[in-house]
């Protein structure tokens, strides 16, 4: 299947950004059985592709090792489709391989227990040697008191020879603390277990094929070896040799026989991660190395890991994830709601709701924040071969993360992780990717990520630049509070020549309706409105008025700078994709100073500002000061009909509304009554 709005000839031409067809996300099937492995592994390996089909050598000794090089999702043993440029792996051949991260029956993610999943069992820590724990004069250490007022008093006690002892013995214990951490720390240790982190092939689904050609004509002293050529290539690969059906993991002093040489050999590869930013690259040289006699004869391939790649809103949707937060009434009533719209819409699999109460923040809901969905795909005989990849969050201190693979893994589905000290902008609701495209010369049939940045590049994109398919697109998201580019911007499938449109916020058709309605004598009127929910407070009503609103100061000149900031980006958007002002939907909204006055509530008493919380005259030239210590929250979309209908961004707390979309496809919905509900605002960083 073709990437929507791209010609069908691409498939035929290999673009040299063509890694394959783009995934078709599927349901997770029943749980793995070994007797799955033989109708499900032939999807790679055919039955005209097997090692002794091949017309036997004459006279020459040569040997011949070949991958799917021309990715037409088969191995040419029997012609030379997979012979040209074989041995160098370009943007335009080269076999693929995935990175056998999945987590058939669950073997490892059902070993993650703990609050928030931060409890991993030994099997994580396979490999790993615990530091050694000093000791300490249990003359001394006898009397210690474990409080810090008596502590003093107890060390001032000591002879001076006893201190200095204590004193070596404390930084020792320290360094033995810090070791420790990095040995046990559950956040770098968590993504360790998966099934190609040992030996043990449990799901041949996800091996790549290679083949040797057969040599009849060996004599039967012939032995042979299959070796990867870099060390750190070599640590991150397995390869396995199937034989009478049953795959054998092939470890490098491996020896093969002269029996299995004149026959050829059938083998399959995996990785044992992904390509990694300042690491592995993903690329592998394998060699297949013969000695007959006194004569050796070598031959190679190379072939890459696939790219993890971002999901599009292009490709079906199969499923919708969120998450509990606290569990409170307005979440509980999100998540019921949630699951009667995916009925509605026919999606055979049900809601996904992962448990984040006890993930540190207890209003944890934003399920697009600490994850992206994303995928691996390889081609293959019946068509793409491919994994789901959970993608984490680029941050530390966000525990949610951890949930993707304590939660999510599963027979066809992995989770990667590129941890750093992200803030706001490593968030992957600030994750974004625009569909597949054509434009100057260059071609994306993954299509681009987009992430914003805040005067530093997300760490993030050191992690999608590693993966060398979807070039991710920076935008400016500075001005915002929250700082995402799903606050402003979006992209969405259509039925056209690109298949695809932007759509984005337009503070300044929000602005013109209200002008309007004000002309029109219905100044009086409420400037926005929404239908009371069952689990609002008693603020959940704005009672602004339309002639209040736009009495505001600086009202009208703050939605003008907001439109110029967002036009900043969109500019960029056509720059990289060749889209035009006829392929974006623009969609009125009002933006607002973080607690500002202009907002007021029904039964609310707003706290009076200081002189330096008070709005100030904006312009273009300070806009971005400003909201750097306010920062800039959405405030209402989409004014419906012919009354001016919108939602106000409400105050976070208990009394707030938090039934606003927070999915990873789509990021919003539709009510009954034509409003759009965009997901709630965030609480901005202090």
């Amino acid at each position: 299947m073709l990437p929507r709005g791209l010609p069908g000839k691409r498939a035929e031409t290999l673009d040299p950004n063509w890694d394959g067809p783009p995934y078709n996300p599927k349901d997770d099937g029943p749980p793995y059985k070994p007797e799955h492995d033989g109708t499900r592994s032939e999807s790679l390996f055919t039955p005209n592709q097997t090692a002794g089909s091949a017309p036997p050598n004459t006279n020459s000794f040569k040997v011949t090792i070949l991958a799917d090089s021309n990715r037409d999702g088969k191995v040419d043993i029997a012609g030379s489709t997979d012979l040209a440029g074989k041995e160098t792996w370009t943007a335009e051949s080269g076999a693929l391989f995935l990175a056998n991260i999945v987590d058939t029956d669950r073997r490892c993610s059902s070993q993650i227990t703990g609050s928030c999943a931060d409890k991993l069992a030994d099997i994580f820590f396979l490999g790993t040697t615990l530091p050694e724990k000093p000791g300490l004069d249990p003359k001394i250490a006898e009397n210690e008191p474990w409080s810090d007022s008596g502590w003093r008093d107890w060390f001032d006690g000591l002879s001076e020879s006893e201190k200095a002892t204590y004193n070596e013995w404390r930084e020792k214990f320290n360094e033995y603390l810090k070791a420790y951490e990095k040995v046990r720390n559950t956040d770098q240790r968590i993504s360790a277990c998966h099934d190609s982190s040992d030996d043990i092939l449990r799901n041949s689904t996800y091996l790549a094929p290679l083949l040797t050609t057969p040599n009849p004509e060996l004599s039967d002293s012939a032995i042979g070896s299959i070796t990867v050529a870099d060390k750190t290539a070599a640590s991150n690969v397995r390869l396995f040799q199937k034989t009478a059906g049953q795959w054998t993991f092939i470890s490098s002093n491996y020896t093969f026989k002269a029996e299995d040489l004149k026959a050829g050999l059938e083998l399959g590869i995996d990785g044992r991660d992904v390509r990694r930013p300042g690491g592995w690259d993903g690329k592998v040289r394998v060699e297949f190395k013969v000695q007959d006699g006194e004569k050796v004869v070598k031959d190679s391939v190379e072939l890459r890991v696939a790219p993890v790649l971002t999901q599009h809103h292009g490709q079906p949707l199969k499923q919708l994830l969120t998450a509990t937060g606290d569990g409170g009434d307005d979440q509980q009533r999100f998540i019921k709601e949630l699951g009667d719209i995916s009925g509605k819409a026919g999606l055979q699999t049900p809601v996904r709701v992962i448990e984040t109460s006890n993930c540190f923040r207890n209003d944890e809901i934003w399920a697009q924040d600490f994850f992206e969905p994303g995928y691996m795909s390889i081609p293959g005989s019946n068509g793409p071969v491919s994994i789901h990849i959970m993608i984490r969050s680029a941050q530390n201190d966000r525990r949610a993360g951890r949930k993707v693979f304590q939660d999510l893994r599963s027979n066809t589905v992995g989770a990667v992780q590129h941890l750093a000290g992200g803030v706001t902008t490593d968030s992957t609701g600030n994750l974004e990717t625009v569909p597949p495209y054509e434009n100057n010369g260059k071609t994306y049939p993954a299509g681009r990520a987009v992430m914003g940045s805040a005067g530093k590049r997300p760490f993030m994109m050191d992690f999608l630049d590693a993966q060398e398919t979807q070039s991710p697109i920076e935008l400016d998201t500075s001005w915002l509070a929250a700082q995402h580019t799903d606050e402003f911007m979006q992209f969405l499938p259509v039925e056209s020549e690109r298949g695809w449109v932007m759509m984005v916020n337009d503070p300044l058709a929000g602005l013109e309706i209200l002008q309007k309605a004000q002309q029109d004598a219905h100044g009086s009127e409420p400037a926005v409105f929404r239908p009371k929910s069952p689990t609002d407070g008693d603020r959940w009503r704005v009672t602004n008025t339309i002639d209040e609103l736009l009495n505001v100061t600086n009202f009208a000149s703050f939605q003008k700078s907001c439109a110029d900031q967002i036009e900043e980006n969109v500019n960029i958007i056509k720059r990289e994709t060749g889209i035009t002002n006829a392929e974006i939907i623009r969609m009125p909204s009002l933006f607002q100073v973080y607690r500002n006055e202009a907002w007021q509530y029904a039964g609310a008493k707003p706290k009076p500002l200081t002189d330096e919380e008070k709005p100030k005259p904006l312009t273009d030239r300070n806009l971005k000061a400003f909201s750097a210590k306010y920062g800039l929250r959405l405030t209402a979309t989409n004014a419906a009909r012919s009354t001016i209908r919108s939602i106000p961004r409400l105050p976070r707390g208990p009394e707030s509304n938090r039934n606003s979309s927070q999915l990873k496809i789509p990021r919003s919905r539709v009510a009954s009554d034509g409003m759009i509900f965009l997901k709630p605002a965030r609480r901005p960083k202090s």
